[in-house]
């Protein structure tokens, strides 16, 4: 059981790096565009930019989330399986 949380924790970490990872490229790319290429478009607004963290913020907890929440609804459903049968 020790052993399940450490992998769960480690799935979390790279995760949560690997879109930190594409979350920063997104923000770099979005600041890149609004600098190089005015003329493209208009320029973002700072409600606009803190949308964009905003979202980027709650992406990253998510996916740091969800190896967690895999292995406690998988051993939920094991327990339940396993009272079901020794009744």
């Amino acid at each position: 059981m020790g052993a399940e949380k450490v992998t769960a924790l480690a799935e979390s970490w790279n995760a949560m790096a690997m879109q930190a990872f594409f979350a920063n490229q997104q923000l770099a790319l979005s600041c890149m565009r609004s600098l190089w290429f005015p003329w493209l478009g208009r320029r973002p607004s700072a409600q606009a930019a803190s949308r964009q963290l905003s979202n980027a913020a709650l992406g990253i907890l998510g996916s740091g989330m969800a190896p967690f929440h895999g292995r406690a609804t998988a051993n939920a459903k094991r327990f339940r399986r396993a009272r079901r049968k020794s009744r």
